[in-house]
């Protein structure tokens, strides 16, 4: 077992290299996608399988690009900023999953990992 910081989410996704699914940095195939937060600086988290992760900002682009509304119409990624306006329910890469604005604090305690681990907290502890 080994123990890292997070800087941010355990996982980073970005787009298959046929660019119609999701891999993580270390190319696991996404599934279950159920959720997508949407924090206040414009981050996106999937909650999905393998875990939780953030979507690459290179692929930020082509990733909205592939998100649709609940009726299928083409996603203004504007909107996804607007806290009040933004759509509820999406649908993209096979999966229909849920729209939550969320504070990038929160994010840990709300997919269920800590950005450091207690472990390692308590060895850099004792180091010093």
């Amino acid at each position: 077992r080994v123990y890292v910081e997070c800087e941010y989410t355990p996982y980073v996704y970005r787009l298959d290299d046929r660019l119609r699914g999701l891999v993580t940095h270390n190319g696991l195939a996404a599934s279950r996608l159920c959720a997508l937060l949407v924090d206040e600086h414009g981050a996106l988290v999937l909650q999905a399988e393998p875990g939780p992760g953030v979507v690459l900002d290179r692929d930020l682009a082509g990733f909205l690009a592939r998100l649709r509304t609940a009726e299928g119409q083409a996603l203004d990624p504007a909107v996804l900023l607007e806290r009040s306006a933004a759509p509820r329910v999406l649908q993209g890469f096979g999966f229909a999953f849920e729209v939550r604005p969320v504070l990038r604090e929160n994010v840990p305690g709300l997919l269920g990992y800590a950005r450091q681990p207690e472990s390692l907290t308590s060895a850099v502890g004792q180091r010093r």
